[in-house]
């Protein structure tokens, strides 16, 4: 039994600490590219994904927050470094 307790412990860590490596590294990732010029030909020489969303919020604010679309905010910030590298693929 205390094989089994101490092999499930085993496994338990090494799950916990590849949940944790993988949410850093996701976060690194991002922090990463999101400073980097985009590729984009329609963005502005080097304008950064960061900087392209402070834009959109600063638009975002000159409209009435209930016609601005919010949930469309939140999927660019959500999908927009997906789409980026799936994009830069093709």
């Amino acid at each position: 039994m205390k094989f089994i307790g101490m092999f499930l412990k085993l496994i338990g860590s090494i799950i916990k600490t590849t949940v944790i490596l993988a949410i850093c590294s996701s976060i690194l990732f991002v922090a990463y590219k999101g400073n980097q010029p985009m590729q984009v030909p329609l963005a502005s020489k080097g304008m950064t994904y960061f900087d392209f969303i402070a834009d959109r919020i600063d638009a975002a604010k000159t409209v009435e927050p209930s016609r601005c679309g919010w949930g469309m905010m939140l999927s660019l910030v959500a999908l927009g470094p997906i789409y980026s590298q799936i994009s830069q693929r093709m």
